[in-house]
């Protein structure tokens, strides 16, 4: 007859084995969703399309990245990779380009067009003749 070993000890071996396993297993999934994912760009809130202010402010959150522009100038995140930048428009159509890229090289580009329209202003225009005080004689050259 054959007598089974299979005690306490044995079981609780058995399962502390399989637990760091697992664990190794699930360590290894959760550091790759790093390299499985790439960077990531967060505009926090919706860029405007059409505007009439002469400037805008770009805000948002990089996550994954080792360097991130705008319109080609590299800018600061926090450590938690926030960021925040005002961009000043030209009268007309303009892009604006937010790139970003991984340290494995992979990169993510979000482009924005925008149509600033400046408010139309009025200036006044006067002649000399309209700049004269009325109560003034003239003089006669006689």
């Amino acid at each position: 007859m054959m007598q089974s070993h299979f005690t306490l000890r044995t079981a609780l071996g058995w399962f502390l084995g399989v637990a760091i396993v697992v664990a190794c297993i699930g360590y290894i999934l959760w550091q790759s969703r790093l390299l499985l994912t790439g960077p990531v760009i967060t505009v926090d809130a919706t860029v405007p399309t059409a505007t009439s202010d002469i400037s805008i402010e770009i805000t948002g959150v990089a996550e994954n990245i080792v360097w991130i522009t705008l319109n080609g100038r590299a800018i600061l995140t926090t450590a938690t990779g926030n960021f925040k930048e005002r961009i000043y428009l030209e009268n007309g159509y303009t892009i604006v380009q937010l790139k970003a890229a991984d340290r494995y090289g992979r990169t993510t580009t979000q482009t924005y067009p925008i149509v600033y329209t400046p408010l139309a202003t009025t200036t006044a225009s006067t002649t000399y003749q309209d700049n004269q005080p009325e109560d003034i004689p003239q003089a006669d050259n006689n």
